[in-house]
């Protein structure tokens, strides 16, 4: 409730000036999302949805709808969509998510692997397995793979490499990613 009072304040800080100005800021966004996060884990989902969706808007108009800040919003989507079992939807905004964050300048190979995560999560054990759709992420993974080799090779990478291959297997193509 402490740290829910605090993030209110900031966003209700940067609302007012944004007001104020006449223009919306990415810091209002960011904002936003600070309150998402602590709603999603206090399971007001709505709620995180709402701040989520808004701090998308924010990030689109002031940044473009490439920006890597859209990257965390649209992971957050991913995870409030979980929460709420609409696989479908949380697919959608993992794979948003993971497309941005493999042309990050700031390339976190952490980040990718939960984003991942988020996705396989979104699909495995939820109903038949569609091994197409695993198709629609086989230019991600590969533009991951990429950089992935370029980078120090530790467990993080072999990590990778085994997630980026069983997405392949999933999709029916032991082939894809060479």
């Amino acid at each position: 409730p402490e740290a829910r009072r605090a993030a209110l304040d900031a966003y209700n800080f940067y609302t007012a000036r944004d007001l104020d100005r006449g223009w919306a800021s990415s810091l209002t966004a960011k904002a936003a999302m600070a309150l998402s996060k602590i709603d999603l884990k206090l399971g007001n989902l709505q709620e995180a949805l709402k701040k989520t969706e808004e701090a998308v808007s924010l990030f689109k108009s002031t940044s473009g709808s490439d920006s890597p800040l859209l990257s965390g919003a649209y992971k957050r989507l991913g995870e409030i969509y979980t929460r709420k079992e609409m696989w479908v939807e949380a697919r959608d905004f993992f794979h948003k998510a993971y497309k941005l964050e493999a042309i990050k300048d700031a390339f976190d190979l952490v980040e990718i692997v939960v984003i991942h995560q988020g996705l396989m999560d979104a699909h495995l054990g939820r109903g038949p397995l569609q091994r197409t759709v695993f198709k629609t992420y086989f230019r991600t993974v590969t533009e991951v793979l990429k950089r992935v080799k370029s980078l120090k090779q530790d467990g993080n990478t072999g990590a990778y490499y085994k997630l980026a291959a069983e997405m392949f297997v999933l999709g029916d193509d032991c082939k894809a990613g060479l």
